[in-house]
C-alpha cells in the first residue's frame, strides 16, 4: 500500500511539474502583442495599466529586447488617473488592455472611488475584443483582457 501510494504521489507530482514547464512557454503578453499587430489598424492607441507591460517607447530599458508596436501605447498604473473613459476616447484612446488583478482590485460593484467607477464601466460598457485567463506562472501568464472603446 506504502508503495502504491508513493506511486501516485509522485505521478501527481509530475502531472504538476508538467503543467509549469509548459505554462513557461506560454507568454500572454507575447500572444497579445500578435493580435494587436495583427488585428488593429496602426492609428489605434491603447491605454495600459501597468501591469499589462507592453512595450512603450519611454519605457524601453524595462522592455529591452521588444519591438515597440506600430499602434501608441499609453502606460498608467491607475488607468483612471488618466480620466474617465469618455475623456479618453477624446484624447484618442480607442483600446484599453488590463490585467485580472487590476480588474478584480477595482471591481467591488460600489463604485466608492473614481478607479472603481472607472473599472466597472469599462466592464459595463466596453467591447472585449481579446482576453486570456490567469496561468500558473502569474508573471507570463496574469490574464490579460483588451478592450475597444470606440464605440462607447
Amino acid at each position: 500500500i506504502t508503495l502504491a501510494v508513493a506511486g501516485l504521489l509522485a505521478w501527481a507530482e509530475i502531472g504538476r511539474s508538467r503543467a509549469v514547464a509548459v505554462s513557461l512557454w506560454l507568454d500572454d503578453r507575447a500572444t497579445l502583442l500578435a493580435w494587436i499587430e495583427t488585428n488593429l489598424p496602426g492609428e489605434a492607441v491603447i491605454a495600459q495599466d501597468e501591469m499589462v507591460n507592453l512595450p512603450e517607447p519611454e519605457r524601453r530599458k524595462v522592455h529591452a529586447g521588444l519591438e515597440p508596436l506600430r499602434q501608441k501605447v499609453i502606460g498608467k498604473k491607475v488607468l483612471a488617473d488618466l480620466g474617465t473613459l469618455e475623456e479618453l476616447r477624446t484624447q484618442g484612446i480607442t483600446h484599453i488592455a488590463t490585467t485580472r488583478l487590476t480588474n478584480s482590485r477595482y471591481r467591488s460593484g460600489r463604485r466608492e472611488s473614481p478607479a472603481e467607477d472607472f473599472y466597472q464601466t469599462l466592464f459595463d460598457r466596453g467591447r472585449i475584443v481579446w482576453e486570456s485567463p490567469p496561468g500558473l506562472v502569474q508573471y507570463l501568464q496574469p490574464g490579460l483582457t483588451l478592450f475597444d472603446i470606440t464605440a462607447l
